[in-house]
Parts: structure tokens; sequence; C-alpha cells
């Protein structure tokens, strides 16, 4: 399977969940510049109406997907670890789905949304 990399060029949560990454998961991107910013999706996701407007105004960006990182702990194991769930994965490592980063992800997208409503 052929995949790209969408990486977020903003500074705030970008949530694309009408686009799924590899692990058919919404692609929720953090801010720019923190663990989170990209995500590994099928090729085929650059054709989706939504990611075709976010590439159009230059909030994302894509590029073929390099070998894939190596997959690092749970999100539940490395906040049980101690570690802040915002740099959740760990720097090196694929993210693995869980229904706590998913929860995460959601919480952050809605908490972002709030946010820009709110200016």
């Amino acid at each position: 399977m052929s995949t790209i990399l969408v990486q977020n060029e903003r500074t705030n949560v970008l949530d694309l969940s009408g686009v799924q990454d590899v692990n058919g998961l919404p692609v929720v991107l953090q801010p720019k510049g923190t663990d989170g910013e990209a995500r590994e999706c099928p090729a085929e996701a650059i054709d989706h109406p939504h990611l075709v407007g976010v590439l159009n105004a230059k909030w994302v960006s894509t590029r073929p997907a390099a070998a894939a990182p190596k997959k690092g702990p749970t999100f539940e194991e490395y906040v049980a670890a101690d570690y802040q769930p915002e740099n959740y994965p760990p720097h090196g490592h694929a993210e693995v789905p869980s229904p706590g980063l998913t929860a995460y992800r959601e919480e952050q997208a809605r908490a972002g949304a709030a946010a820009e409503a709110e200016a």
C-alpha cells in the first residue's frame, strides 16, 4: 500500500476527522512543531475533499511516507509512565491506536475548536 505523510503547518490542532489514517482512525493533527503533528495516511487520501481544501489553504503539507517509524507504547502506557500526553508518541516511534488516544485526540480537537470560536 502506498502511503503519504500529512503534516500540520499551523500552530493549532487541526481536525481532519473526515480523513482516515493507515489504521482507519480519524486524522486529528497536533500543532506544528509538536509530536502528533503528522499522520501516515493511504495515498488515496490526497483526493479526499477535506484534505484538498486544507492543502489549498496551505494548512497542511504532504509527502510520500518514509519507512514507518518503529511502534512505540500505547497512549495509556505512555501516560501511565508519567509522560505528558501532549508529547505522545515518543520521538522516533509511531503512535499505536488505542481508545485512550482516540479520546485524547477528540478532546484536543474540541478544545482547539472552542478556542478558535472564542478568537
